[in-house]
Formats: structure tokens, C-alpha cells, sequence
């Protein structure tokens, strides 16, 4: 498919064109599509493949309805503050469909207390998965 038939409202433009601004303003190197690790103990408990990142300044774009993606964001923000030796991050993320914009800044300590606690609610045997509002899996 061409680029036209799978953004059809410029949405995408839009967001490329807003992490663009933000990192022109800097001497910093932009990361897409970059595997991220967070480990915790120093063994590996997940990973997941950011959108855009110049330190400090998480990007990650939805193309549907805006949904409860803070979980998703920690965990970034989370492997990002161990990889860079960060204590706070700014996460951004972009709505192509509404074009609007979601900022918080997220210390590491409270990204990597609410991954820990998900990761601790997984290997809870007495726990069962519950399905959320929009993607049915669990």
C-alpha cells in the first residue's frame, strides 16, 4: 500500500512533523524503531520497539482512539532511564487520527515501581488476567 492509502488524513505527517520540532532544537541523535530492554535484577523481564527517542524525550505514536497506553510508556521510560542513566523522562504521545498530543514527565523510580508491580502481578499465581477495555486478550 502506498503511504496516502494508510494515512489518509496527513496524521502521520503530523506526528513526524512534531518530534521533528522537538529534536531540532537539540544536538541530540533521534532513535526510531529501536529495541528497548528493561531488566530488572540485571536479567532481562521485557522489551518493547519505541517509535522516536533523543535522550530524555519519549515519542510513541497511536493511530486509533487514545486509550490507556501508560503502562506501555513506563516500561520504555523505565529501560530508557537504566540504558542512559536518566532519573526522569518526558513521554509524548501522538494521536495521528486526533492529532493531539499526551506529555508527562516520569521520574524512574515511579516508572520502574509500576513495571515492577505489573511484572510482580504476572508471576502472582493466585492472580487471573483480566480483559481491559479494547484489546480483549487476557
Amino acid at each position: 500500500m502506498k503511504n496516502q492509502e494508510l494515512d489518509t488524513n496527513g496524521g502521520v505527517e503530523w506526528a513526524a512533523d512534531y518530534v521533528m520540532e522537538r529534536v531540532s532544537g537539540s544536538n541530540e541523535r533521534l532513535e526510531v524503531e529501536t529495541r528497548v530492554d528493561y531488566e530488572r535484577d540485571g536479567t532481562l523481564v521485557t522489551f518493547g520497539y519505541l517509535d522516536a527517542y533523543f535522550t530524555g524525550h519519549l515519542f510513541d505514536l497511536k493511530t486509533g482512539m487514545e486509550r490507556d497506553y501508560i503502562p506501555q510508556m513506563l516500561v520504555y521510560a523505565a529501560a530508557l532511564c537504566q540504558r542512559d542513566g536518566l532519573d526522569q523522562m518526558n513521554v509524548y504521545l501522538l494521536y495521528s487520527e486526533s492529532r493531539v498530543v499526551s506529555h508527562m514527565e516520569v521520574t524512574r523510580e515511579v516508572a520502574e515501581e509500576v513495571v515492577n508491580s505489573i511484572i510482580d502481578g504476572v508471576d502472582d499465581f493466585e492472580k487471573f488476567p483480566e480483559k481491559c477495555s479494547y484489546c480483549k486478550w487476557c
